[in-house]
């Protein structure tokens, strides 16, 4: 048997087999990632029964019918935050941004000492950078 389950933030509707809806248990939507905790059948009677009247019912919005599979939720069990362990720490892009750079620096300072070291041998090669290499003091 199986329970209809509606998410609160995107209202999908989930068929959810019963064995899964466990005391404590979280459901998440796999439309909007939204987490909430079904209620078992008999907390829902009690709540029923606490309840004001419900207003009238608005009709449904046209669109697309809803998926009425579980295949797309999840269920979690829930943790006190006493007994979870710590997160850790997501690595940061800061070093990588930096190895970045510094390959960067790297790679334009060690062609730059190439061109100046062997200037001869570029001008040779290539005989428009002797105006270049005239304007930079490297002549010769």
């Amino acid at each position: 048997m199986s329970k209809r389950c509606v998410c609160p933030g995107c209202a999908a509707v989930y068929a959810v087999p019963a064995a899964q809806l466990l005391p404590g248990r979280m459901l998440r939507c796999f439309r909007c990632g939204d987490s909430w905790q079904e209620m078992a059948p008999a907390e829902q009677l009690a709540d029923i029964a606490t309840a004001p009247e419900p207003a009238a019912p608005e009709p449904p919005m046209p669109g697309p019918p809803l998926p009425d599979t579980a295949a797309g939720l999840r269920a979690e069990r829930v943790v006190p935050a006493a007994t979870r362990a710590p997160a850790t720490a997501p690595r940061r892009p800061a070093l990588t941004l930096a190895l970045a750079w510094a390959v960067s620096v790297a790679t334009v300072l060690g062609g730059g000492s190439v061109l100046v070291a062997g200037h001869h041998r570029v001008a040779q090669i290539w005989p428009a950078s002797i105006r270049l290499y005239h304007a930079v003091g490297l002549a010769g």
